[in-house]
């Protein structure tokens, strides 16, 4: 008899769950995948685009912030010098850029105010406009301008700044030192003398005992 009643209870479970899992109900599920598939996809869109931006900001700060530590080290530095911009695309060109193509190209210079004196600021800057990972992107648009600049102090010390008509500057004399005159030996004190001992006199000899007087007698 309890065996009968457990077989009523799993047939009327499984009557209900297939009632439950109606045609209405699937074509739900559809329609919900269908409205949230396109916020996940531009999601990992945006994901991809704002990425390939952080890294080629990363890249172009890099090279900009090397370029100027060569520059503010490069004697007789000129505007946009052919000197340093080597440094400068031999990094962007690790990174994926290149100036032959239009979409990996960049713009860099070099800038100061001339006459360039110890001390003064020099920038390396660096331009470049983005374009999309993706071509769906709506997140970047093209025309987007990416911008990167460092700014070091020179070190170095030249005349002919702004003017490559002029030589280089000579460098600064130094003094000779002054002829110092040699120490001279430190003084020894004299070598101290004690004087000798007084002698020590030897002990005089005993007084000889007297002799014993003689004895008197009466009369």
């Amino acid at each position: 008899m309890p065996q009968v009643t457990s077989d009523k209870m799993v047939q009327t479970t499984s009557t209900a769950r297939a009632r439950s899992a109606s045609p209405s109900d699937a074509g739900g599920v559809i329609i919900e995948f269908a409205v949230i598939l396109p916020l996940l996809l531009m999601l990992a869109v945006g994901i991809i685009d704002v990425s390939a931006l952080l890294r080629s900001k990363h890249i172009m700060a890099m090279a900009a912030r090397e370029a100027a530590r060569v520059a503010s080290v490069m004697p007789a530095l000129q505007l946009d010098d052919a000197r340093v911009m080597p440094v400068l695309d031999n990094i962007m060109r690790q990174g994926g850029f290149d100036p032959a193509n239009s979409a990996k190209a960049y713009v860099r210079q070099i800038r100061f105010t001339p006459p360039l004196e110890p001390g003064d600021p020099v920038t390396v800057k660096i331009q470049h406009v983005a374009t999309p990972a993706t071509r769906t992107s709506l997140v970047v648009q093209p025309g987007l301008t990416l911008e990167s600049q460092s700014t070091m102090r020179y070190e170095m010390r030249s005349a002919a700044i702004g003017n490559p008509s002029l030589p280089p500057a000579a460098p600064p004399k130094t003094p000779p030192p002054a002829s110092t005159p040699p120490p001279s030996p430190p003084k020894r004190p004299p070598p101290r003398v004690t004087p000798p001992a007084p002698p020590v006199k030897p002990p005089s000899p005993p007084a000889p005992p007297k002799p014993p007087a003689p004895p008197k007698f009466e009369t």
